[in-house]
């Protein structure tokens, strides 16, 4: 999908433009491309949104919070363990 502003329309609204992205339950690409009056072109770097108001499906499809989770529960083992067998020593 693309949304095509014209120039009358870009001075009406000094430039800043709204456009809502659509819930699709999928990642999505965004990316900018924008011409002066002289033909230049300008294109921002894509940028990639999950839309969506299902909780769930937001947290199935982030993967690096999957990857923060394991981190925490790794770390948390290891200071549980730590603990528990320094405590251990200590009453021996």
């Amino acid at each position: 999908c693309a949304a095509v502003w014209e120039r009358e329309e870009l001075l009406e609204k000094q430039g800043l433009l709204t456009y809502t992205v659509p819930e699709e339950n999928r990642w999505q690409t965004l990316q900018v491309r924008a011409w002066d009056g002289a033909g230049n072109e300008s294109v921002t770097k894509k940028l990639h949104v999950y839309v969506t108001d299902s909780r769930m499906l937001q947290f199935w499809e982030d993967m690096r919070l999957y990857g923060a989770i394991g981190l925490f529960l790794l770390c948390g083992g290891a200071a549980g363990t730590g603990f528990v067998r320094r405590r251990k020593k200590t009453k021996a």
